[in-house]
């Protein structure tokens, strides 16, 4: 029977309304009528645009959902609202299978009604808006199904919402869509644990589902090895309790592996075929060992733009900035790591010890090893393991703040081992520092105020442990404030919003190929200036040679790059799945091709 006080009261209420208003401020701007969350300030560098919009882009680094995610989306809901379901996109590649993309997210529920109901481009802000406050909902109410107090289960329910991570790669749908249902996975298995109920297994099973159809398939096996990670220590602390072993945890994640996968076989059997006809077929060890997370990058965890940031001042980091970050808050981290010692609870240590144990592995350590010889694990990329690090960190910081509400432990141990943290972090800094002495030289001005920025933080953070002992609910308020202020105040600008009017606007090119009504293909050559860019000629119902998918049809591309693999246009070139060309041969003429397009 569930006891009185484990029901939700008006805390949970006022934590979840809240949840609801941070995703709402995070969004607020794309929500608006009128508006949408795409990086339309491209256009400007964009031919024949160029000449029309004058709005230059906020953010260099996001080009995909430009090019790739609001192209796609608009042809699915063009074809649902159609009566047609988008199986086969004619448009792009000479035709493309949909069917078997699984970033093209053909059978995701949620963009299916949205495409009922919405235009494209508005439900791109909707859906992320309603993502978010799904995950951090979710994240909440398993925070406190492990029986944390309300303000540390809302300080990890915001962390993990407002990631780093989650919020520079916001406006590719792909992502939020697989990584939102995680927590409520974890819900859910915890809760048929505790209950010894099928229901909840089947919920969760249902959701594993939900995050395979939700496109990004590495996330998707990455979540269910999370989940199985989990299910192995609670296996292993149960039967520890019990002195026998206990194998419900165990079935229990294989009965939500099993679920999911069945929920998820009609995106994955044809995925799985079209995978054996593209580029991604060939894999090895050692590449996805070459794909870790470059180690000085973990400095973002407590210090995020220490390499620069692509949205304030110039970025000189190793890689793709997107990829790199895995930004929680800055004093979250350290609270992350001090779980393994503060908390009394099996689970926070887990937590604790599993951060330590995802960056080892993100990073291509030795400890890689141990997974990459598991079956499709070599098709991932360990840097995507980077955002499984805010998701352990979040709930290992909140057991860390749950720990400080007791008052029967040493608080002079406790802020000895903090101080000792925080000193090895800025050791680290100083090290770092030497290192990277002539770049931190030269973006001196820039450097200075993140120190500053993150000794406030810090501050704050102490004072609000201090005060935890003898006014823990002020004192969780005033870590919540803290951790969403930092997050909010770091992530907000890295998402453009922009006015529908300039959204792929009309011009004159377009206008006059429509008035052909004959079946041919385009080949814009993307040459000095961009034209149009691959897959946007799709939304004004224009068939190219070209385009771009992480699921190309291998043979297709070599027959295109036969022909010519001339590409002039630096950052397009090394984009294995991009297809564009920048010089004409008569032969595309074998490919259907009546019009060329140049800048």
């Amino acid at each position: 029977m569930t006891s009185r006080s484990s029901l939700p009261g008006r805390g949970d209420a006022l934590c979840l309304i809240i949840i609801l208003v941070l995703a709402t401020v995070l969004l607020g701007p794309a929500l608006r009528p009128g508006y949408t969350l795409l990086p339309l300030g491209l256009e400007a560098g964009i031919a024949p645009w160029h000449k029309q919009v004058t709005q230059q882009a906020q953010n260099s680094l996001l080009s995909d959902p430009f090019y790739t995610f609001y192209p796609r989306r608009y042809f699915f809901t063009t074809a649902l609202q159609s009566g047609t379901w988008p199986l086969w996109n004619p448009y792009i590649f000479g035709g493309h299978p949909l069917l078997g993309d699984t970033a093209a997210q053909t059978f995701y529920p949620p963009n299916v009604l949205a495409a009922l109901f919405l235009p494209a481009a508005r439900a791109l802000p909707i859906l992320a808006w309603l993502h978010l406050v799904l995950t951090g909902a979710a994240m909440y109410a398993w925070l406190r199904l492990l029986h944390l107090p309300l303000m540390p289960a809302l300080f990890g329910a915001v962390m993990w919402m407002l990631n780093g991570n989650t919020i520079v790669w916001l406006e590719n749908p792909h992502r939020l869509s697989t990584l939102a249902w995680l927590p409520g996975m974890f819900l859910f298995y915890e809760l048929a644990l505790q209950r010894r109920r099928a229901w909840p297994a089947v919920i969760a099973g249902g959701l594993y589902g939900l995050s395979i159809l939700g496109g990004h398939t590495q996330f998707a096996l990455g979540n269910g090895l999370v989940l199985a990670a989990y299910g192995a220590f609670r296996t292993i602390n149960l039967s520890l309790q019990a002195r026998r072993m206990v194998w419900r945890p165990l079935i229990v994640v294989a009965g939500i592996g099993l679920a999911g996968a069945g929920i998820g076989a009609i995106q994955l059997l044809p995925t799985l075929q079209l995978l054996g006809m593209s580029r991604r077929l060939v894999s090895a060890p050692q590449r996805a060992l070459a794909s870790g997370w470059p180690l000085s990058h973990v400095l973002g965890l407590w210090l995020p733009d220490f390499f620069g940031n692509p949205v304030r001042f110039p970025y000189w980091g190793t890689r793709n900035y997107a990829e790199v970050t895995a930004y929680f808050g800055a004093f979250a981290f350290p609270l992350s790591l001090l779980a393994m010692a503060w908390s009394r609870r099996a689970e926070g240590q887990f937590m604790s010890v599993a951060l330590v144990v995802t960056i080892l592995i993100a990073v291509g350590s030795p400890l890689a090893w141990l997974i990459i010889w598991l079956p499709w694990v070599r098709y991932v990329r360990l840097i995507n393991m980077v955002a499984y690090v805010p998701f352990f960190g979040a709930a290992a910081a909140s057991f860390a703040l749950a720990s400080v509400y007791r008052t029967d432990r040493v608080p002079k141990r406790r802020f000895v081992s903090l101080l000792s943290v925080l000193a090895a972090l800025i050791l680290v800094t100083g090290a770092a520092v030497f290192v990277y002495r002539s770049h931190v030289a030269a973006h001196w001005a820039e450097v200075v105020p993140q120190f500053v920025r993150i000794g406030l933080l810090w501050m704050v953070g102490i004072i609000g442990l201090v005060v935890a002992r003898h006014r823990p609910t002020a004192a969780g308020a005033l870590m919540v404030t803290l951790v969403a202020v930092d997050l909010l105040q770091w992530g907000m600008p890295f998402n453009p919003v922009n006015s529908l009017d300039i959204l792929y606007p009309e011009n004159e090119v377009t206008a006059w190929l429509q008035q052909d009504s004959s079946l041919y293909r385009v080949l814009p050559l993307q040459t000095g200036r961009p034209v149009f860019g691959p897959n946007v000629l799709s939304v004004f119902g224009l068939s190219e040679t070209g385009g771009y998918s992480s699921l190309a049809l291998l043979s297709y591309r070599e027959l295109v790059k036969a022909i010519d693999d001339e590409v002039a246009i630096w950052w397009m070139r090394p984009n294995e799945n991009m297809l564009v060309n920048s010089r004409f041969d008569p032969l595309f003429s074998l490919l259907n091709v009546k019009y060329v397009l140049a800048s």
